[in-house]
This record gives C-alpha cells, structure tokens and sequence, in this order.
C-alpha cells in the first residue's frame, strides 16, 4: 500500500504557495516566514532530514528551496496517482464498482459523511446525477480515535487506501496536509446511481447572465446523464448537440452536430456564427436569435420527458404543494395570472420609467402592452426547498403576442428586462419566518418585473445578475464628447450666425479664448456625472 509522508504532503503544499513567487525574492521570503507561522508546517520541516532543515533556516536559500519543492510536488503527485490506481483495484470487490469509481472520481477531495448507528453515506448531488455510496454496518472514527455515530461530518482528503480483513472492510480517508483523516469499518458498499431532470435540477441556474448561458447549464446536465451512463434513448439522440453546446468540441474535435447545422441555414446565420459555431457569443442574444434559441431548448426539454426532478423525489408531496400554493395565494393577490411556477400580468407603462438591460439603461413611457412575467425555480439542496424567482417585462406591439419570461432574457433594445431575485430558503426557518419572507420576496420580484422603485427591504434580495450592474463605459465616453464638443460650439456657432464669421475666424478665437474650451469640457463632465448617477439608480430598479 502506497503511503506518503507527511514531509512530502508540506513540500508540496508550500510548492503550490510558494512556487510561483519564486522569481520574486522579497516576497518568498514573506511568504515562507508566514507558512512557517503553522505549527504544523513549522513542526514536520524541522524534524526531518539535517538538510532539509538548514535549507528552511534563513538567510533563504530561494533557487534550492524552489527547486526541493518542484521536485517533491512531482513526486507527491506520483504517490496519489499510484493511490488511486491502487483503490480502484480494490474497489471492484463491490457490485456496481464502475459507479463506485466513477463517484469517487467526480468528488474534489472532500466528503460530507453522514453517520448513523449502522451506516454512513456519501451523498452527491451534482449536474442533475444523484450519486449516493453507502457503508453497511459501518463504524466510524475520525484522527483523535473519537468513533462517531448519528451525526454529520465533512471530510477532506489528500488519499483514499482500502483494504480487506476478513469478513470486513477497512476504508481510510487521510489528510496528509493536516494530519487528519478518518477511517470507516464495514461489510459492504451498496450503490444508488439517478439522473434527474436537467431541466428542473440545474444548480447553475441562479448564475446565468444569457439565455444562451440558460441552454448550457442544461446542456451541462444532460452531459453529465449522459458520462455517467445513465442517458435516455432521447437523450442520446441529441448528445452531439449537447457536447456541442457543453464546450466538449473544443477538446475532443466533434464535428458539427447535424441539428445544429440544419438550424443555422434555417436561419441563416452563417454571418453571425463562424466555426467552430459558438453558441453562446453576444451577437446571439438579441431578440431576433430568439426563434433560433428556442428550438435548441425544446429539443433540450423534449429529451426530459419522463425523468422526475430530484425535489419531487425527495421532498414529501404535500410539503411541495403546500410550497406552491403559498406562492400562488401571494402572486394572485399582487394580480398575478397563472400557477406555478409561471405567474404574469399585462398592463400599461404610461409615465417615464428608467431601466437597464443587458448592460444599458433605457426609458420607457406610453407603453399600451406591457407583459410582466415571474417564474419560479425550486430544487432541493441541503435538505430544504430553495425556490429563485425569475421576473422579466417585455413591451409588445400588440395584446396578442405570446411571450413567456425565457422572452425577456433577450436583448429587445430598452423592450424587455430580466432579473433573478435572491434564493427563498423556504424549509430553513421557521413556519412565520417563512410566510412573511415568501410575501417579501415574492412583492420584490414583482416590483421587479413591474420596473417600480425597490424598497429598502427589497436590498436584501439583490439582483443576482452581473450583466445589470456595471456601467457601460462607452455610453459615458459618447455622453462625454457629445456634451463637451456640443456646449464647445456654442459661441463659435454663434459668431458664424451673427457675424459670419470665417471658419479660418473662428479657430483664432477659439485659440484666444480657451475658456469655452474649459465651459465645454466641464459641462461635458458634468453630464457624465449625471448620466451615470441615473444609470447607477436603473440598477438599483
């Protein structure tokens, strides 16, 4: 069985600290006196080999230290990689070993173990893939000897070893950098491998900027389906698409998906998207690409009939029902249209209304058809229902339009706005906590699709955007020029209409009196200031 030091394991943790600053004298010098600040690390150093611990005592020498710990990062990493293969051989002891790897291989070196008197499961639920491994008639100890049991535990790891006595199993996660670990006894390892809706359980949903960002995280999920052997028939019909839209092309050379190039010549976009067909470029968002974007996603939704998502299959029915009735009761009341988890309303907008959208701000009036639309989105993580709500507007040309909130993600030039509101925890709290914090967030979503003025509560439930919040530097530079040369040609303009003045005339006067100059520059200044103040109070809308 492979083990490593615990020299090795501080060599190479100060070689991923230190490494890098190695060209940077005073600064790897600094560094190192701090990391030597750790017991721990201060410790292991000084009791190894005599020329290991001279090399540690300053003066420092930097080029021999750098090169001890390249070389021992090197090694370091043989050693784990040995480790792996070793528990991998070991692991196909067990029924179903493919998935046990292929659960150990997709974890970054950290559990959450849950204990109880006669098991433990490791539980991840990543990509829409449920992957639950669980220790029958387990005992549990963590570094001190303590044995656990009913209990929560995380654990971080460097290697894994496993080995077999007798009629049982001993399995050892061990934390080289720490010198913490713990170890597991056991008869069996059972397994319970589920793809869930990609649609439904996409964790990436609350960091998406673009519609396009919306069909990769979807994309993201049915690739994970289907690299963990667990794709439908449908899906596996659409997995060029899917690695397509997913990036993998771009490591694998995968040919163009024929769906995808049947849709580009439908829509001849053969200017806007060069190879290798980047689906989630700028050029794409504009509400034009809009027909184009919603083929690809229905394609994506077709491939999910059937598959439960992972809130339905863990959360009791009534709990979730209860869940949406709530948010229907309070969309209804605010004249919301709709159940869940889609609500909309259509009115005017007939004073001013400043907002932004993708990145500008724009202003709106005499709008006779104004659709506001919420959506909510709910998965369960960590044991509770978290439900994101989506609000977006969209202003049409007429009453009959069909439009649904994926219709306000696009770029519609100051004609539709989307945002989502922060996440409800709606099982974390208590059950008054939960109503009046369901009527809060819901009352904030609407003011956001409704484009009114947030109220001071409503800042605790921030736009989770990043594409709403920075203020378009370009735009101020136009405002910039545009005021500064327009108030500059004032007088000159004035000289030429009243006097008729020579253009040859005027710059002599302009030269002779640069104050108008000074009058431009500074009024051009001044709109700028305002023009961004305005543009930071739309982001605050």
């Amino acid at each position: 069985m492979t083990e490593i030091s615990k020299e090795l394991a501080v060599l190479s943790s100060l070689y991923e600290i230190l490494y890098e600053s190695r060209n940077d004298e005073a600064y790897f010098t600094e560094t190192l006196r701090k990391e030597f600040e750790n017991d721990y690390i201060r410790s292991t150093l000084m009791w190894t080999e005599e020329k290991t611990r001279n090399l540690f005592r300053e003066p420092f020498r930097i080029k021999e230290i750098a090169s001890l710990l390249k070389k021992s990062n090197k090694e370091y990493e043989r050693l784990l990689q040995i480790n792996r293969e070793e528990l991998f051989e070991a692991l196909n002891d067990f029924d179903n070993a493919d998935y046990i790897k292929d659960y150990f291989e997709s974890n970054n070196n950290s559990f959450v173990l849950n204990i109880t008197q006669s098991q433990a499961k490791l539980v991840e639920f990543a990509e829409s893939v449920l992957r639950e491994l669980t220790f029958e008639s387990a005992e549990v100890w963590i570094a001190d000897g303590k044995r656990l049991s009913d209990s929560v535990t995380s654990i971080d790891y460097d290697a894994i070893y496993l080995t077999k006595n007798d009629d049982s199993y001993l399995i050892e996660f061990k934390d080289y950098h720490n010198d913490l670990g713990c170890q597991i006894k056991f008869s069996n390892l059972s397994t319970v491998f589920k793809a869930y809706n990609a649609v439904a359980d996409s964790i990436f949903i609350p960091l998406i900027d673009t519609p396009w960002q919306y069909i990769k995280a979807i994309a993201d999920n049915i690739n994970a389906h289907l690299e963990s052997g667990l794709a439908t028939d449908k899906e596996k019909r659409i997995s060029a698409l899917v690695r397509h839209i997913a990036g993998i092309r771009l490591v694998e050379g995968v040919t163009i998906p024929p769906q995808l190039y049947e849709l580009i010549k439908k829509y001849n976009l053969h200017n806007v998207l060069k190879a290798p067909f980047d689906l989630l470029t700028p050029a794409l968002c504009k509400k034009k690409y809009e027909p184009f974007w919603r083929e690809i996603f229905n394609m994506l939704v077709e491939s999910q009939e059937g598959i439960p998502s992972y809130l339905e299959d863990s959360v009791s029915k009534e709990a979730f029902e209860n869940h949406k009735n709530l948010i229907t009761e309070r969309m209804n009341s605010l004249g919301y249209n709709g159940t869940y988890p889609d609500y909309y309303k259509k009115d005017r907008v007939m004073k001013p209304t400043m907002f932004r959208s993708y990145n500008m701000s724009y202003v709106v009036s005499c709008e006779k058809y104004a659709e506001h639309h919420i959506h909510c989105w709910s998965v369960w993580q960590d044991g509770v229902i978290n439900t994101n709500i989506m609000a977006g507007v969209i202003f049409n040309k007429s009453d009959d339009a069909v439009t649904d909130i994926y219709s306000t993600m696009f770029d519609n030039n100051g004609k539709s706005a989307f945002s989502i509101i922060s996440t409800l925890y709606c099982e974390s709290m208590s059950a008054e906590t939960y109503v009046e914090n369901t009527k809060r967030i819901t009352e904030a979503a609407v003011r956001k699709a409704e484009l009114k003025k947030q109220e001071k509560t409503d800042y605790d439930f921030n736009n989770v955007l990043t594409r709403d919040k920075k203020l378009n530097i370009f735009a101020l530079l136009i405002v910039f020029v545009l005021f500064s040369l327009g108030l500059s040609l004032i007088a000159p303009l004035l000289l030429i209409i009243m006097d008729g003045k020579s253009i040859s005339e005027i710059f002599t006067f302009m030269k002779e009196n640069p104050v108008f100059s000074y009058i431009g520059m500074g009024g051009g200044a001044f709109a700028t200031v305002i023009f961004a103040w305005l543009e930071w109070r739309s982001t605050k809308k």
